[in-house]
């Protein structure tokens, strides 16, 4: 388990928080989105478990909700919802359809994608869910 009383930055007055809160995140974050479209098995993953082309502010939400919590929210609530996509990860799998293997997506390898682009703040914090 994660241990996130290291993870977790209190206070406004914490770059953190000022980097989170600042309104050129949705840009980062989009840029973001983007060099992940790049890692192939992330891509695979996103296809195969997600709906985000029926739903995509919902899947965005939940992504900057999720930077935002493990940033400025308590060590509990990074906690929580850190294990709360842990299941979730833990559960889904990517298939190769060239034949290669199965995988759980939180496996090491299929996350390279997913923390890559990140900053070193928030690539810290999506060790949260799993995938650091």
């Amino acid at each position: 388990m994660v241990n996130t009383e290291k993870l977790i930055v209190h206070g406004p007055e914490t770059v953190s928080w000022r980097v989170v809160l600042d309104p050129l995140m949705m840009i980062a974050g989009v840029r973001a989105l983007m060099l992940q479209a790049l890692q192939p098995s992330t891509m695979r993953g996103v296809w195969q478990n997600s709906n985000f082309l029926d739903e995509p502010f919902d899947r965005l939400f939940n992504t900057a909700n999720f930077v935002a919590v493990t940033a400025v929210g308590t060590p509990e609530q990074a906690d929580e919802l850190g294990a709360r996509v842990r299941g979730v990860h833990r559960r889904l799998r990517i298939t190769d359809p060239d034949g290669g293997p199965v995988r759980r997506v939180d496996d090491p390898s299929c996350c390279c994608g997913c923390t890559a682009p990140r900053s070193p703040r928030t690539w810290r914090s999506s060790s949260a869910a799993g995938c650091a």
